[in-house]
């Protein structure tokens, strides 16, 4: 993925929901696991911000099809695995593609201010 890019949003507000893609460009079947953290692995957080605060990592969260922010499941700081998400092995020139859903809620309870960063690990493991 090239990233998830939230945009702007004020505290207590939720972001648009965004996308991000997965491209298994392989020839194996995957499944994805995914992890959050802030600054640094298992810090909780799913954002660092410029101004001083955060965001808890619990508030940023994913789906597989395009839901609403309380359907979607919440980011953790370890490893989980995508369930429901095994891709298909290429097979030829087609890219195999699966979009992820995501959004954020900018919780005034970290005081987050400023420009907001974080990390989602996506990584690839046979099935």
């Amino acid at each position: 993925t090239d990233g998830i890019d939230y945009g702007n949003a004020a505290v207590e507000e939720y972001t648009q929901n965004t996308t991000a893609n997965i491209t298994n460009f392989g020839n194996m079947a995957i499944n994805i696991t995914i992890e959050g953290y802030g600054a640094v692995r298992n810090d909780g957080l799913a954002m660092n911000c410029s101004l001083g605060g955060n965001i808890s990592i619990s508030n940023e969260k994913y789906a597989l099809i395009d839901v609403d922010y309380a359907t979607k499941t919440a980011l953790t700081g370890s490893s989980q695995l995508i369930p429901g998400l095994t891709m298909p092995k290429q097979t030829d020139s087609t890219q195999i593609i699966n979009t992820t859903y995501w959004e954020l809620y900018v919780s005034s309870n970290n005081v987050p201010g400023g420009n907001c960063s974080g990390n989602v690990l996506f990584t690839a493991i046979a099935p």
